[in-house]
């Protein structure tokens, strides 16, 4: 049983699952610090099921620009925090930095599937699971 106050609310998503998205429907959820996920779904023979999550583009732009003007989109934006990777190196050392991307690059090289995903707390570069 948690309570509201002991839920971190600030890497709150919202997935959408279907069979399919159209365009449109991509186009409008691709903001690289807005959190929708996009899951497409298939049945197969045999009962056999597939789950892709749909990308968002590596050049994704900001949802920020957007809704500066609208005073409740403005809240909403700032209360759902979209981590990156500028977020965890900003005030770090350029010792740091280098050591980080470093390391990042070492890691990505090991394998064409890791992905990189930015939490609160850390940065996970995963393969089926945090490596």
């Amino acid at each position: 049983s948690l309570k509201r106050d002991e839920v971190d609310w600030t890497q709150t998503r919202v997935a959408f699952v279907s069979t399919s998205f159209t365009e449109n429907q991509k186009t409008a959820t691709n903001f690289k610090d807005i959190a929708i996920e996009l899951w497409e779904v298939k049945r197969y023979e045999n009962n056999l099921i597939s789950i892709n999550e749909v990308r968002k583009s590596k050049s994704a732009e900001s949802i920020k620009p957007i809704t500066q003007n609208n005073e409740k989109l403005k809240s909403v934006t700032e209360q759902l925090k979209v981590y990156t990777e500028e977020d965890h190196l900003k005030r770090k050392s350029d010792d740091i930095t280098e050591l980080y991307e470093t390391y990042k690059t070492a890691i990505l090289n090991l394998s064409d599937n890791i992905e990189v995903e930015y939490r609160k707390d850390y940065i996970a570069f995963k393969k089926n699971s945090n490596i």
